[in-house]
């Protein structure tokens, strides 16, 4: 945009950008949070269930998550946004698409 302005001085020339961003969590995040072994129950079933459907690797997704090494916080955000889309219950922040 600066060399844009500087090209054409009188070109009304935005001064800024307006991003917006989904509240959303890939439905696959549970997978990567932690060994499998140590998802709490209630979400281990379902990353089973998505790592069998998507063919994902339990060794690989093991090794990702110890690398990403997510806190205990970010861990359960991310299990709770799971409950919560599984029960079709309205995430906060969100809100229904027009």
């Amino acid at each position: 945009m600066c060399q844009r302005k500087a090209d054409v001085p009188s070109a009304v020339v935005p001064s800024g950008l307006v991003v917006m961003a989904e509240t959303t969590t890939p439905t696959d995040a549970i997978c990567y949070t932690a060994p499998e072994d140590d998802l709490p129950s209630d979400i281990r079933g379902d990353c089973v269930l998505i790592r069998e459907r998507t063919k994902l690797d339990r060794n690989a997704l093991t090794a990702i998550s110890e690398v990403i090494k997510l806190t205990d916080e970010e861990r359960e955000e991310i299990y709770e946004f799971h409950r919560k889309r599984r029960r079709g219950e309205r995430i906060q922040g969100q809100r229904h698409a027009a």
